[in-house]
Protein backbone atom coordinates (compact mmCIF):
# COMPACT_ATOMS: atom_id res chain seq x y z
CA UNK A 1 0.00 0.00 0.00
CA UNK A 2 1.02 3.52 -0.80
CA UNK A 3 1.72 6.18 2.29
CA UNK A 4 -0.63 9.35 2.63
CA UNK A 5 2.55 11.05 0.51
CA UNK A 6 2.46 9.27 -2.27
CA UNK A 7 0.22 8.74 -4.71
CA UNK A 8 -1.09 5.69 -4.81
CA UNK A 9 -1.43 5.48 -8.83
CA UNK A 10 1.79 5.84 -9.17
CA UNK A 11 2.29 2.77 -7.25
CA UNK A 12 -0.36 1.17 -8.91
CA UNK A 13 1.19 1.95 -12.46
CA UNK A 14 4.64 1.01 -11.72
CA UNK A 15 3.93 -2.79 -9.68
CA UNK A 16 2.11 -3.65 -12.96
CA UNK A 17 5.09 -3.01 -15.17
CA UNK A 18 5.49 -4.18 -18.99
CA UNK A 19 5.29 -8.28 -17.90
CA UNK A 20 2.50 -9.42 -20.44
CA UNK A 21 -0.10 -7.88 -23.49
CA UNK A 22 -2.24 -7.26 -20.96
CA UNK A 23 -0.53 -4.74 -18.78
CA UNK A 24 0.53 -3.04 -21.66
CA UNK A 25 -3.10 -3.06 -23.24
CA UNK A 26 -3.92 -1.28 -19.44
CA UNK A 27 -1.60 1.48 -19.62
CA UNK A 28 -2.80 2.67 -23.13
CA UNK A 29 -6.18 2.64 -22.04
CA UNK A 30 -4.66 4.74 -18.94
CA UNK A 31 -3.03 7.09 -21.72
CA UNK A 32 -6.10 7.27 -23.84
CA UNK A 33 -8.68 7.93 -21.27
CA UNK A 34 -6.05 11.29 -19.77
CA UNK A 35 -5.71 9.23 -16.50
CA UNK A 36 -1.80 8.37 -17.07
CA UNK A 37 1.05 11.05 -18.38
CA UNK A 38 2.69 8.90 -21.33
CA UNK A 39 5.64 11.69 -21.62
CA UNK A 40 6.01 12.00 -17.61
CA UNK A 41 5.35 8.38 -16.64
CA UNK A 42 3.22 9.83 -13.72
CA UNK A 43 -0.24 9.45 -13.31
CA UNK A 44 -2.99 12.46 -13.45
CA UNK A 45 -4.99 12.61 -10.01
CA UNK A 46 -8.52 11.77 -10.35
CA UNK A 47 -9.28 13.50 -6.55
CA UNK A 48 -11.35 16.83 -7.92
CA UNK A 49 -14.96 17.32 -8.56
CA UNK A 50 -17.51 19.70 -8.18
CA UNK A 51 -18.92 19.21 -4.66
CA UNK A 52 -22.68 20.38 -5.34
CA UNK A 53 -23.39 17.21 -6.74
CA UNK A 54 -23.47 14.13 -4.27
CA UNK A 55 -21.09 11.14 -4.81
CA UNK A 56 -22.28 8.06 -3.20
CA UNK A 57 -20.38 4.40 -2.36
CA UNK A 58 -22.75 1.34 -1.60
CA UNK A 59 -19.85 -0.74 0.17
CA UNK A 60 -20.36 -4.13 2.09
CA UNK A 61 -19.37 -7.99 1.63
CA UNK A 62 -21.10 -10.19 -1.48
CA UNK A 63 -24.24 -11.22 -0.74
CA UNK A 64 -25.42 -7.74 1.08
CA UNK A 65 -27.44 -6.16 -1.42
CA UNK A 66 -25.02 -3.91 -2.93
CA UNK A 67 -26.10 -3.81 -6.17
CA UNK A 68 -29.61 -4.20 -5.50
CA UNK A 69 -29.54 -0.71 -3.81
CA UNK A 70 -27.19 0.87 -6.18
CA UNK A 71 -29.51 0.36 -9.05
CA UNK A 72 -32.75 1.30 -6.51
CA UNK A 73 -31.10 4.77 -5.56
CA UNK A 74 -29.90 5.30 -9.27
CA UNK A 75 -34.03 4.88 -10.19
CA UNK A 76 -35.25 6.75 -7.46
CA UNK A 77 -32.98 9.63 -7.34
CA UNK A 78 -31.97 9.81 -10.27
CA UNK A 79 -28.11 9.22 -9.93
CA UNK A 80 -25.93 7.65 -12.33
CA UNK A 81 -24.94 4.29 -11.88
CA UNK A 82 -21.49 3.36 -11.92
CA UNK A 83 -19.44 0.26 -10.53
CA UNK A 84 -15.81 -1.04 -9.89
CA UNK A 85 -14.48 -3.00 -11.44
CA UNK A 86 -15.68 -0.51 -14.46
CA UNK A 87 -17.21 -2.15 -17.56
CA UNK A 88 -14.55 -0.80 -19.83
CA UNK A 89 -13.93 -3.79 -22.51
CA UNK A 90 -10.44 -3.71 -22.59
CA UNK A 91 -10.38 -3.47 -18.63
CA UNK A 92 -12.62 -6.32 -18.44
CA UNK A 93 -10.57 -8.34 -21.30
CA UNK A 94 -7.81 -8.50 -18.68
CA UNK A 95 -9.64 -9.84 -15.50
CA UNK A 96 -9.36 -13.45 -16.11
CA UNK A 97 -5.07 -13.02 -16.54
CA UNK A 98 -4.82 -10.96 -13.49
CA UNK A 99 -7.64 -13.22 -11.53
CA UNK A 100 -4.76 -16.04 -11.69
CA UNK A 101 -1.82 -13.81 -10.62
CA UNK A 102 -0.38 -13.58 -7.25
CA UNK A 103 -2.58 -11.58 -5.06
CA UNK A 104 -0.32 -7.87 -5.49
CA UNK A 105 -0.56 -8.00 -9.19
CA UNK A 106 -4.26 -8.79 -8.56
CA UNK A 107 -4.94 -6.41 -6.40
CA UNK A 108 -3.28 -3.76 -8.52
CA UNK A 109 -5.22 -4.53 -11.15
CA UNK A 110 -8.04 -3.66 -8.96
CA UNK A 111 -6.42 -0.54 -7.58
CA UNK A 112 -6.40 0.55 -11.43
CA UNK A 113 -10.13 0.24 -11.80
CA UNK A 114 -10.68 2.61 -9.47
CA UNK A 115 -8.48 5.03 -10.86
CA UNK A 116 -10.59 4.60 -13.76
CA UNK A 117 -14.15 5.02 -12.34
CA UNK A 118 -13.02 8.11 -10.36
CA UNK A 119 -12.21 9.12 -13.60
CA UNK A 120 -15.87 8.35 -14.91
CA UNK A 121 -17.50 10.24 -11.73
CA UNK A 122 -15.59 13.19 -12.12
CA UNK A 123 -16.70 13.76 -15.79
CA UNK A 124 -20.30 12.87 -14.34
CA UNK A 125 -21.90 16.33 -13.60
CA UNK A 126 -24.57 14.73 -11.88
CA UNK A 127 -25.36 12.63 -8.32
CA UNK A 128 -23.37 9.53 -8.44
CA UNK A 129 -24.05 6.36 -6.41
CA UNK A 130 -21.17 3.27 -6.85
CA UNK A 131 -20.87 -0.31 -6.39
CA UNK A 132 -18.12 -0.72 -4.76
CA UNK A 133 -15.01 1.49 -4.64
CA UNK A 134 -11.29 1.74 -2.44
CA UNK A 135 -12.47 0.77 0.60
CA UNK A 136 -13.38 -3.19 -1.41
CA UNK A 137 -10.04 -2.97 -2.70
CA UNK A 138 -7.89 -2.10 0.73
CA UNK A 139 -10.38 -4.16 3.05
CA UNK A 140 -9.82 -7.21 0.72
CA UNK A 141 -5.97 -6.66 -0.03
CA UNK A 142 -5.55 -6.42 3.86
CA UNK A 143 -7.44 -9.04 4.95
CA UNK A 144 -5.49 -11.40 2.34
CA UNK A 145 -2.37 -10.03 4.16
CA UNK A 146 -2.90 -10.66 7.41
CA UNK A 147 -4.81 -14.14 6.79
CA UNK A 148 -2.18 -15.39 4.62
CA UNK A 149 1.10 -13.75 5.89
CA UNK A 150 0.43 -12.71 9.85
CA UNK A 151 1.03 -9.74 8.98
CA UNK A 152 -1.06 -6.84 10.32
CA UNK A 153 -1.24 -3.43 8.40
CA UNK A 154 0.51 -0.42 9.08
CA UNK A 155 -1.28 2.30 10.14
CA UNK A 156 -0.85 5.02 6.67
CA UNK A 157 -2.38 1.71 4.77
CA UNK A 158 -6.05 3.03 6.21
CA UNK A 159 -5.27 6.41 4.27
CA UNK A 160 -7.38 7.44 2.08
CA UNK A 161 -4.69 7.54 -1.65
CA UNK A 162 -3.91 11.44 -1.95
CA UNK A 163 -4.75 11.19 -5.85
CA UNK A 164 -8.15 9.47 -5.38
CA UNK A 165 -11.35 10.80 -5.52
CA UNK A 166 -13.22 10.86 -2.17
CA UNK A 167 -16.89 10.15 -2.24
CA UNK A 168 -19.48 12.30 -0.30
CA UNK A 169 -20.12 9.57 1.71
CA UNK A 170 -19.63 5.43 1.78
CA UNK A 171 -22.65 3.37 3.15
CA UNK A 172 -21.46 -0.04 4.26
CA UNK A 173 -24.52 -2.49 4.35
CA UNK A 174 -24.76 -5.45 7.07
CA UNK A 175 -26.61 -8.22 7.41
CA UNK A 176 -26.68 -11.35 9.36
CA UNK A 177 -24.06 -13.93 7.91
CA UNK A 178 -27.61 -16.55 7.25
CA UNK A 179 -29.38 -13.40 5.31
CA UNK A 180 -25.97 -12.96 3.14
CA UNK A 181 -25.44 -16.91 1.99
CA UNK A 182 -29.37 -16.53 1.29
CA UNK A 183 -28.92 -13.61 -0.83
CA UNK A 184 -25.66 -14.77 -2.09
CA UNK A 185 -26.67 -17.79 -3.43
CA UNK A 186 -30.32 -16.73 -5.23
CA UNK A 187 -28.79 -13.83 -7.15
CA UNK A 188 -28.56 -14.42 -11.12
CA UNK A 189 -24.98 -14.03 -11.27
CA UNK A 190 -24.16 -16.95 -9.08
CA UNK A 191 -20.47 -17.40 -8.56
CA UNK A 192 -18.60 -19.63 -6.29
CA UNK A 193 -14.98 -17.92 -6.09
CA UNK A 194 -12.06 -19.22 -3.34
CA UNK A 195 -12.39 -15.60 -2.49
CA UNK A 196 -16.10 -16.13 -2.35
CA UNK A 197 -15.74 -19.72 -0.49
CA UNK A 198 -12.99 -17.95 2.13
CA UNK A 199 -15.91 -15.32 2.87
CA UNK A 200 -18.68 -18.18 3.57
CA UNK A 201 -16.15 -20.35 5.63
CA UNK A 202 -13.83 -18.54 7.43
CA UNK A 203 -15.93 -16.44 10.34
CA UNK A 204 -12.56 -14.66 11.15
CA UNK A 205 -11.47 -13.22 8.06
CA UNK A 206 -15.31 -11.76 7.48
CA UNK A 207 -14.55 -10.03 11.06
CA UNK A 208 -10.97 -8.50 9.96
CA UNK A 209 -12.63 -7.43 6.58
CA UNK A 210 -15.18 -5.97 8.46
CA UNK A 211 -12.89 -4.20 10.97
CA UNK A 212 -10.68 -3.25 8.13
CA UNK A 213 -13.45 -1.72 6.50
CA UNK A 214 -13.93 0.54 9.31
CA UNK A 215 -10.65 1.25 10.14
CA UNK A 216 -10.12 3.04 6.68
CA UNK A 217 -9.88 6.98 7.02
CA UNK A 218 -11.18 9.58 4.06
CA UNK A 219 -15.01 9.67 3.43
CA UNK A 220 -18.21 9.79 5.55
CA UNK A 221 -18.53 6.24 6.49
CA UNK A 222 -21.89 5.18 7.90
CA UNK A 223 -22.75 1.74 8.36
CA UNK A 224 -26.91 0.36 7.65
CA UNK A 225 -28.17 -3.11 8.36
CA UNK A 226 -30.33 -4.08 5.76
CA UNK A 227 -32.09 -7.03 6.77
CA UNK A 228 -35.50 -7.57 6.41
CA UNK A 229 -38.14 -7.54 3.45
CA UNK A 230 -36.80 -5.33 -0.09
CA UNK A 231 -39.17 -2.77 0.25
CA UNK A 232 -38.33 -1.79 4.02
CA UNK A 233 -35.14 -1.81 2.88
CA UNK A 234 -34.75 0.10 0.45
CA UNK A 235 -37.30 2.32 2.01
CA UNK A 236 -34.86 2.62 5.04
CA UNK A 237 -31.47 3.39 2.85
CA UNK A 238 -33.32 5.78 0.57
CA UNK A 239 -34.52 8.04 3.63
CA UNK A 240 -30.83 7.60 4.95
CA UNK A 241 -29.49 9.35 2.00
CA UNK A 242 -31.87 11.79 1.24
CA UNK A 243 -31.05 12.59 5.21
CA UNK A 244 -27.70 12.95 4.32
CA UNK A 245 -28.30 14.80 1.16
CA UNK A 246 -31.98 16.58 1.03
CA UNK A 247 -31.62 18.36 -2.42
CA UNK A 248 -32.19 14.81 -3.80
CA UNK A 249 -35.83 14.63 -2.10
CA UNK A 250 -37.44 16.06 -4.83
CA UNK A 251 -36.28 13.32 -7.66
CA UNK A 252 -37.62 10.74 -4.30
CA UNK A 253 -40.93 12.44 -4.95
CA UNK A 254 -41.01 12.11 -8.26
CA UNK A 255 -40.83 8.50 -9.15
CA UNK A 256 -42.48 7.15 -6.09
CA UNK A 257 -42.17 3.83 -6.64
CA UNK A 258 -40.18 1.11 -5.51
CA UNK A 259 -37.10 -0.34 -7.29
Amino acid sequence: MAGPNKPLANVVYRSLGQLSPEIKHLTALCINRGLLDKSAGESIATSFRDRSCPFIVIEGMDGTGKTTLTKCLASKLNMKQISTPPKLPEFQQARPFFDNQPESLRRAYYSLGNYLAAQDVVDCKGPVVMDRFWHSTAAYAMAHQIKTLGEQPKSEDFIWPDDLLKPDLVIFLQVSEQERIRRHTNRKDFTNTAEEQTLADNESFRNSLTEIYRKIAGPKFLELNVDGEQPLVEDKILKTVIEHFPMLEYAEKQTGMHC
